[in-house]
């Protein structure tokens, strides 16, 4: 066998110890993962891959790892923020309210990371980063749950529970100047929040009381401007209404010197409100106009009116100039990491290659001695 022929045997040989090397490394680190941390997810397809990343998101983890056996892994990964995601928002199951629009603005930025594995299946990890701990919420429907129970509201109709909690909202919270509490959790610690803080706890309220709820965001004007908000959707009877307590609950501008009277009466302008009212000073964003959203949360074009009762919902005056300039944080533009997957056979492909080729060079050697 002349030294070129055995140049080439051994370099194979090299590869395929090499690749033996590496399928032992992986199959240690795959061990070494179920052994700390239990059985790791997995999913045969899209639907299955979103339940798992449903259950991972709910249960408030920094890290999702699930084995995808699905053919359509790159269509995944790419559409993950656009498409796959807003499904993973869409469920929302009666027996949490972390769920659903909850998640949807807790999420802050979210990563997503797809490798190729040695068997039939990739590995897709996603990293959301989120506003809230999953300590932090647990804070948030404890402290829920005694307010629901404080007000009482068992034998209420589903319209006085929107108004008391409605109310209690305006009552026990201000408005965050700052512009830097806009969790649920920051505004019960220190009572003060911004718009998208009024949204998630008056959503959370309407959910612990059953009243079906939703969290909208948009634009709102006024005289001084228009600006980023966000308010609820409220389903009464068979229509949904809009509710803005962040507008309902007065905000004092160039008055130093004065203060908001005790007993100021509550204000109901932005309470229950039908479009042709609402959207003068109010317009959502797209993923709100188009036509299966208002087949499915098909809003009333007139404010609603409890037993055509003007008094309970009729718009009182304010006693101190107010403005309604809030703005929603939230990071639109969250990023998803390159694509960096590739053919489920592709190692081994070389080793099987590799193989062939080992024999073909020896044949070849002992045919030339």
């Amino acid at each position: 066998m002349n030294k070129r022929w055995k140049f080439c045997l051994w370099l194979l040989v090299i590869l395929l110890v090499a690749s033996f090397f590496k399928i032992a490394k992986v199959s240690e680190v795959k061990a070494s993962w179920f052994s700390s941390k239990g059985q790791q997810p997995s999913a045969k397809n899209e639907e299955e891959f979103i339940e798992a990343v449903y259950k991972g998101m709910l249960s408030g983890e920094d890290e999702i790892t699930i084995n995808y056996y699905g053919n359509n892994y790159k269509e995944i990964h790419n559409e993950f923020l656009y498409r796959i995601l807003p499904k993973v928002f869409d469920i929302d199951k009666k027996e949490t309210s972390d769920d659903f629009d909850y998640m949807n603005y807790n999420l802050d930025e979210v990563g997503i990371n797809t490798k190729s594995s040695l068997l039939n299946f990739v590995t897709i990890t996603i990293t959301p980063k989120w506003k809230e701990s999953k300590e932090e919420t647990q804070y948030v429907n404890e402290k829920v749950k005694e307010i629901i129970d404080s007000l009482a509201l068992n034998n209420d109709t589903d319209y006085v529970k929107i108004r008391k909690i409605h109310d209690y909202v305006i009552n026990h919270f201000e408005y965050d100047e700052t512009l830097e509490n806009y969790t649920a959790y920051k505004a019960l610690k220190d009572g003060k929040m911004i718009c998208q803080g009024y949204m998630l706890l008056t959503y959370k309220l309407l959910s612990e009381a059953g009243i079906e709820a939703k969290c909208v965001d948009g634009l709102g004007t006024t005289e001084f401007g228009t600006q980023t908000h966000g308010w609820n959707l409220v389903r009464l009877g068979n229509y949904w209404y809009n509710l803005d307590t962040t507008w309902d609950d007065p905000v004092l501008i160039g008055t130093d010197d004065f203060e908001l009277p005790e007993n100021m009466p509550i204000c109901y302008d932005y309470f229950l409100k039908g479009n042709i009212t609402f959207q003068k000073s109010h317009k959502s964003n797209s993923e709100y106009e188009t036509l299966a959203f208002k087949e499915k949360y098909p809003v009333a074009s007139e404010d609603y009116v409890e037993g055509a009762k003007q008094s309970d919902t009729k718009q009182s005056d304010k006693t101190a100039k107010t403005v309604m300039v809030h703005v929603v944080k939230r990071e639109e533009d969250t990023q998803v990491s390159n694509l960096e997957v590739s053919n489920h056979l592709e190692l081994p492909a070389i080793i099987f290659g590799a193989l062939i080729m080992s024999i073909l060079i020896a044949k070849k050697a002992s045919q030339n001695n």
